[in-house]
């Protein structure tokens, strides 16, 4: 996503002067965004079998929406609302994990008792630097 006056005028409006989104149409994201996005969810919806498949979980996020909208497919609750509520997910999760990220790696870089700390429960834990670059995680 490219920063841009109307990105900064769009965002702004819609935290700030919410009356001004209707009349000049603001997007929360960029139009191709959302159908990339959407592409993604339809995707591994079929995937997993479609809305109607049997009761096997995968115990994730997809599972609860795909078994709220079995159970409230009376109430006529769309796809593009299963969408938002995946996309939002996925934004808020990188913001939180970023800032914990961030702060973490602040903290080790100017204390370096946390550091020694760190350094100290190594062995317990098992877990080393040299051990971390031999692991080979598989994407299926």
């Amino acid at each position: 996503m490219k920063y841009s006056w109307y990105r900064g005028i769009s965002w702004s409006s819609i935290f700030f002067i919410p009356s001004l989104v209707d009349i000049f149409r603001f997007k929360m994201f960029p139009q191709n965004t959302i159908d990339s996005l959407s592409k993604i969810f339809r995707t591994i919806v079929a995937q997993r079998g479609g809305y109607d498949r049997e009761k096997e979980t995968n115990n994730d996020l997809l599972d609860a929406l795909l078994n709220i909208k079995r159970k409230a497919d009376k109430e006529g609750i769309s796809e593009d609302l299963l969408i938002a509520q995946a996309f939002i997910f996925l934004q808020g999760g990188f913001d939180t994990s970023s800032v914990v990220l961030t702060f973490a790696t602040y903290e080790l870089a100017f204390q370096p008792h946390i550091q020694r700390f760190s350094e100290n429960i190594q062995p317990w834990v098992g877990w080393t630097a040299k051990r971390a670059r031999t692991i080979k995680l598989t994407i299926s």
